[in-house]
């Protein structure tokens, strides 16, 4: 109800004869403050069309707590020639030049001109037609969890709502709130219609144009538990015949009224509320009663455990429960103050207590309402559910018993988990569905059937046998059995003392003696006390190589051993070892650990590198790596050089991190430079516009920030600039092939499938430097006009 003074109340109440002899004239105003235009007095034409304001929390049969419907204003304007489709009003009533009652904020929808064309007939309606606009944006850029309360006023606050805060909070604003929806698509009327429902509340926008939450008051037991029992409340609280007069909005007299109708009945209280995710899960259950209200496809309550919808069903349960009433239809004095769910007591030799539904209020000097409070015997549950969106965390709970078996199923969308089991006549089944992999069990009277991508067995197994005597007997990993028969035999492992078998495939195979025609194997080991010898792969391991037959000694510990193929030679001796190519030596690592050869990669000879040193042997002056393009060498004084023009690392081969104990030292000589200049001005401009950010590499280990700048980011700045590339070096952009070599490079003559982005960050120092200097002399000059300022200043 809306707060206006009592004595406003009056006249609307007595607005007719005989109960008021006094006329009290009464003028509507709609203001469009953006057209800074006033319609009022004669121009709110009502000879040529009826004012009706049409406003209600629910208009279904049944009561669907959480909707929220825009209210509607149609009447005619006369002489108004402004464009005001799409504009918004205050619209407002004065009585008797003193009294203002507040009607609202509405946006005029229509307005056709009639056939005179002076007279224009408004459609409107208020703010809550603001909800009525995709979200998924809004929804999917959201951090996650956050609480109910901050999540509506983040809605609120995108479609440009102010809340009214005067009932909050409301029972479940601390429930915590994740995402379950990933949707192309979100309407926001439903997101908001959820947030209202799970409080079990309405929405509405007050005259203020604020977003008002509408609580229907129980209509029987609402007692301070500081007073009951007492005299003020002499009836018990679970009396439904007595409703506390504190409760009630409004008491319509038989003057009041011009004609009313109600039901012979009374819609049943709902004494059971029941939250699910759709018609077969169980979900919660709060009260024992048999008219039951039922959330289903709410996308607050996806994903919750037991305990939590448990919560939130005990929480939302008072705001529904102790609520039943007469349904009616009421026609009388227009009360303007009254509003949908407020609580109405109708005066007759036995007075009826009903809510106001919806409602029509029509005209202006002589106003009318209608009241309409629709309800049924029982309660038909009508869920809405959104099939266009993508649920993200779901779980359900279903159980299904009948004179078929029984079946319950537990799905869990989050973590892709289906587990089903079921009871039919003559027949067991168990299924676990993780992501496709199944396990799962069936039992009938003939047989047992097992099947998973992994069966683990507890405890002593014993087969026994049904056609001979004997059994199989399972412990500990260990199978025992007199005889095993089988066409094939797969074990890790088999321990038998005898084991016979045309082929024999394993793993490991491994025995005190093995005989056999042909022995084929992926590697072959054979351990001693001292040596280990492995044949693998074409090639034999060993620690030491015994001779055997003539000669003193069995070992080849002496004198040389020769290595050869066809031409190709390698001799070990006690001075090392020697490979040569047709009787010439190509290389040798001698005793004391120098590697020699003659060339590497057929470019400049590689002289010697000294095992286990980092620097070049000291009678040789560089060690030279050479690909033919490009060479490194290792000078005598430690260091690396590059004998050409070479890079270090590439586009398709990058560096990770190179460390150093100073800084990069960039070739700056005046005479190896050409087209030196003063920075044109873009280049500042270009400082000016850049966007530093933070990031993390992809590729990271650290999941440290860096800092920097967007190669991408600086590309679109230079062309917005009019550069090219060709004019700021600092941007890389190289491009990347469908083929690389063996080294990791690209094919230059593959097809180019993408482009490498990078910059040069220290050639963005020189201009930075030229922008501060400009901001110096800016500075300084600033600096100047302040000074003779301040002594002028002085001087007065």
């Amino acid at each position: 109800m809306i707060n206006i003074d009592p004595a406003l109340k009056t006249i609307y109440r007595n607005d007719r004869f005989p109960m008021s002899t006094i006329a009290h004239p009464k003028d509507m105003e709609a203001c469009f403050a953006d057209l800074d235009l006033v319609v009022s007095g004669d121009r709110f034409a009502e000879d040529k069309g009826e004012f009706e304001l049409s406003e209600g929390i629910c208009r279904d049969v049944d009561l669907k707590f959480g909707k929220c419907n825009s209210a509607q204003v149609k009447f005619t304007v006369a002489d108004v020639t402004d464009d005001i489709a799409g504009k918004e009003f205050r619209l407002k009533q004065t009585v008797d030049d003193t009294y203002e009652m507040p009607f609202g904020y509405f946006t005029v929808d229509t307005c056709p001109k009639q056939d005179d064309l002076r007279f224009k007939d408004i459609t409107a309606y208020d703010r809550m037609q603001r909800v009525n606009t995709d979200v998924a944006a809004w929804y999917n850029g959201l951090s996650f969890p956050m609480t109910l309360a901050a999540f509506r006023a983040s809605f609120l606050a995108h479609v440009g709502l102010v809340e009214d805060t005067v009932k909050l909070p409301l029972p479940n604003d601390n429930m915590t709130v994740e995402k379950t929806l990933e949707a192309a698509q979100l309407p926001g009327q439903e997101v908001i219609e959820a947030v209202e429902e799970i409080n079990g509340v309405f929405g509405a926008i007050n005259p203020e144009g604020k977003f008002s939450h509408v609580i229907l008051k129980p209509t029987y037991g609402l007692y301070p538990g500081t007073f009951y029992p007492g005299q003020e409340y002499p009836r018990s609280e679970n009396d439904t015949s007595y409703v506390t007069p504190s409760l009630l909005d409004e008491e319509v007299s038989i003057e009041m009224r011009e004609t009313i109708r109600f039901e012979e009945f009374t819609v049943p209280e709902i004494d059971k509320l029941i939250i699910r995710s759709e018609e077969d899960d169980i979900g919660a259950i709060v009260g024992e009663g048999t008219n039951a209200y039922i959330i289903e496809g709410n996308f607050l309550a996806l994903g919750k455990s037991a305990a939590e919808l448990q919560t939130i069903a005990r929480n939302a349960f008072g705001y529904i429960a102790k609520r039943p009433y007469r349904p009616y239809e009421s026609r009388g004095l227009g009360l303007p103050y009254v509003k949908p769910g407020d609580m109405l007591r109708f005066d007759q030799d036995e007075p009826v207590t009903g809510y106001v539904l919806s409602r029509t209020l029509t005209g202006t000097q002589g106003l009318m309402d209608e009241y309409i409070s629709p309800g049924s015997r029982e309660r038909t549950q009508n869920t809405s559910k959104n099939t266009e969106i993508i649920k993200l965390k779901y779980r359900t709970n279903k159980l299904r018993v009948d004179v078929d078996g029984v079946s319950v199923e537990l799905s869990d969308l989050a973590e892709n988990v289906d587990t089903s089991f079921n009871v039919m006549h003559g027949e067991i089944q168990l299924k676990v569905d993780k992501a496709g992999v199944i396990a799962a069990i069936n039992l009938t009277s003939e047989e047992a059937k097992i099947s998973a991508s992994k069966i683990n067995l507890t405890g002593y197994v014993t087969i026994t046998s049904l056609n001979t005597p004997g059994s199989v007997e399972i412990d500990g990993g260990n199978l025992k059995a007199g005889t095993v028969v089988a066409d094939t035999v797969r074990s890790d492992w088999i321990y038998t003392n005898n084991l016979n078998a045309s082929q024999i495939t394993a793993g490991t195979f491994t025995g005190d003696r093995i005989n056999g025609g042909t022995i084929n194997g992926t590697s072959f080991n054979q351990v001693g006390t001292t040596y280990t010898t492995t044949i693998a792969n074409g090639a034999i391991t060993t620690g030491l190589i015994y001779q055997y037959g003539s000669g003193t000694s069995s070992q080849l510990t002496a004198g040389n051993a020769v290595f050869q193929s066809g031409n190709y030679n390698v001799s070990l001796s006690h001075t090392g070892l020697v490979m040569s190519i047709g009787g010439v030596v190509r290389g040798a690592l001698s005793a004391d650990g120098y590697l020699s050869c003659t060339m590497l990669n057929s470019g400049t000879p590689i002289t010697s590198l000294n095992v286990g040193s980092y620097a070049a042997p000291i009678s040789h002056t560089h060690t030279t790596l050479w690909n033919g393009s490009y060479q490194v060498y290792l000078s005598s004084g430690g260091n690396f050089a590059s004998g050409s023009s070479g890079d270090l690392g590439s586009p398709g081969a990058k560096w990770g991190t190179v460390y150093a104990n100073t800084g990069t030292i960039i070739t700056s000589d005046k005479s190896e430079k050409n087209s030196i200049e003063a920075l044109p001005y873009v280049y500042k401009e270009m400082i000016k516009r850049l966007k530093p950010v933070r990031f993390k590499y992809n590729n990271g280990t650290s999941d440290r920030y860096h800092t920097g700048f967007i190669s991408q980011d600086v590309e679109e700045l230079i062309e917005e600039l009019g550069l090219a590339s060709k004019d700021l070096a600092a941007f890389i952009k190289s491009p990347m092939h469908a083929l690389r070599d063996e080294y990791g490079e690209y094919d230059t003559n593959s097809e180019v499938i993408g482009y490498a982005y990078g910059l040069r960050n220290d050639e963005f120092i020189s201009p930075a430097i030229a922008v501060i200097q400009d901001q110096q002399e800016t500075i300084k000059g600033l600096q100047e006009q302040i000074n003779n300022i301040l002594s002028t200043i002085n001087y007065l």
